[in-house]
């Protein structure tokens, strides 16, 4: 009997990793899809920790790139945003990304000064849009995408097909 159970457990254990890993290539994926079907250079998926779940005004928050995929015209972050400590406006973007189910478009130009305005400048982003994936007792999950396209419109229909998607990946996230 004890046998038996162990064996259900390793089972049990390949099974999820297998479906982590079709999970991971979906999400490259969907990733992939944003940036080569729009006009958006860089598809990021970040995670904030240390602040506890949702995002909020007063605590300590740091951001990571859990995912990346770009474009030939723009450079990855992944390697040099990793537990990088968000700033107040920071902060406040990621409440209004919660608050705002379907998104939050952000222009360049019209951010308020702050660590992302910095890094998009340094960036040549003109454009910007960030969705909510998931959060957890300990993460936020979110999807920003990125352009350093003139013309700022942005194919909102394909971006969030593909967040609705990854939103269905990220709901058992841990």
């Amino acid at each position: 009997m004890l046998f038996g159970v162990h064996r259900l457990i390793r089972t049990l254990r390949r099974t999820h990793h297998k479906k982590s890993l079709i999970n991971i290539s979906r999400v490259y994926e969907l990733l992939g899809k944003i940036v080569n079907e729009t006009k958006m250079d860089r598809a990021l998926i970040l995670y904030t920790t240390n602040g506890g779940g949702v995002p909020h005004v007063g605590a300590r928050l740091y951001a990571s790139v859990l995912y990346e995929v770009t474009n030939d015209h723009i450079k990855s972050v992944k390697d040099e945003f990793n537990r990088v400590e968000v700033d107040e406006t920071y902060v406040d973007l990621l409440v209004q990304v919660n608050n705002q189910r379907h998104g939050v478009i952000l222009e360049t130009m019209s951010m308020r000064p702050g660590l992302l305005q910095s890094i998009y400048f340094r960036e040549k982003i003109t454009t910007s849009f960030v969705v909510r994936l998931a959060d957890t007792p300990k993460k936020f999950y979110y999807l920003s995408v990125q352009t350093t396209a003139k013309d700022k419109t942005i194919d909102l229909a394909t971006i969030r097909l593909a967040a609705n998607e990854l939103k269905r990946i990220f709901k058992y996230a841990r």
